[in-house]
């Protein structure tokens, strides 16, 4: 059902995934979703965030019914064929791209670094928008969540980013 992109612009992508074969434009700002349904899959959520996570599941479902932009979803290998089949069947094939993970990971799974998807995240436009998954802080050094350490990652690399708050899990 997914494909690989093998080249954009004499560029190999062959870790980033897309179900209807389609190349990003340029001068759109993508959406970065990392692991958007961690809080289903993954450990159960506090007491206290229950009703937050509700809420964060309603609103996620219908951005991705909602939004036509491009959508760059990272998701664990773990759940990677069923989710991203479901987010497909939610939103639709056009402008969507999958970039599987490592278990517990941000760490893409195909691509030999995170240089892959720094390019390919160059094809749009300088900014994007994040948003999904799992971004604290953390007494612990370099916890930062999946996704707060994705921003950091993003940061580093030069890109412009901005937190979609109402379409994260804390």
């Amino acid at each position: 059902m997914f494909s690989m992109l093998h080249s954009v612009d004499n560029r190999h992508f062959s870790g980033i995934m897309t179900p209807d074969c389609s190349y990003p434009s340029s001068g759109v700002e993508p959406v970065v979703f990392m692991h958007p349904f961690f809080t289903e899959y993954g450990p159960k959520p506090p007491e206290k965030y229950l009703g937050a996570n509700a809420q964060y599941m309603v609103r996620r479902n219908e951005f991705f019914a909602d939004h036509s932009g491009p959508l760059v979803v990272f998701e664990s290998e773990s759940y990677f064929d069923y989710l991203t089949d479901e987010i497909t069947k939610i939103r639709g094939a056009r402008n969507l791209y999958f970039v599987e993970t490592l278990k517990d990971s941000p760490d893409p799974i195909f691509t030999s670094s995170w240089a892959e998807v720094y390019d390919f995240l160059r094809l749009f436009k300088s900014g994007i928008r994040v948003a999904g998954g799992l971004i604290k802080d953390s007494e612990i050094p370099n916890d930062r969540g999946c996704l707060g350490y994705a921003m950091h990652l993003l940061r580093r690399e030069g890109f412009s980013v901005d937190v979609m708050t109402d379409l994260i899990f804390l």
